[in-house]
């Protein structure tokens, strides 16, 4: 169990930002393609608890893995602060069918493509998701060493978003009347 504690920032251009990335010389880690699917209770208390349950499966140059993750309500803090508990799963699918069994059910599907880098011990998520656009997520130890690596990437000016992917689709999915639980990238 660790605590989660991440800066998000929507980018127009995500070119510039790993390009500063570079020049200040972070280690370019991987570029993955993420299918998140996010699981609720018959009785709805997680989400309205502000928790997630997440099954990840992700694919990278080092290979394919799939992790389940719990995350806890939003903590008191600048940037969201949560609760996070991951397991590395060994057959995604058998966990899909398990949490069913318990009651689960798929709330939202959506696909991702992130290139991670990694600066000053925080890891820097140039994300791209269908229908929200591009962002940029500081993930580190502390509130201070992400506010030192968002300056140093010339983004501690922007607003921050305390809301998770997850729940920015699910409020432009309920705008627009769409039915939709799967967000996925055109083929």
């Amino acid at each position: 169990m660790c605590l989660e504690v991440e800066l998000k920032i929507k980018v127009d251009d995500l070119t510039a930002v790993a390009g500063r990335l570079a020049d200040l010389g972070a280690a370019h880690r991987d570029d993955f393609t993420h299918l998140d699917t996010f699981y609720g209770d018959a009785e709805g208390v997680l989400i309205r608890a502000g928790s997630a349950l997440r099954l990840r499966r992700q694919a990278g140059r080092a290979g394919e893995k799939a992790v389940l993750t719990y995350k806890g309500p939003r903590q008191n803090g600048r940037f969201k602060t949560r609760k996070e508990i991951e397991v590395e799963i060994a057959d995604p699918d058998a966990m899909d069918a398990l949490l069913a069994a318990m009651g689960c059910r798929r709330e939202l599907v959506l696909e991702k493509r992130r290139t991670l880098w990694e600066y000053q011990e925080c890891d820097v998520c140039l994300d791209e998701l269908p229908i929200l656009g591009s962002f940029v997520e500081v993930e580190g130890a502390s509130e201070e060493v992400i506010e030192e690596v968002s300056g140093d990437l010339g983004l501690d000016t922007r607003q921050h978003i305390s809301k998770g992917y997850a729940g920015m689709i699910r409020r432009y999915l309920g705008r627009t009347g769409s039915t939709d639980r799967q967000v996925l990238f055109e083929r």
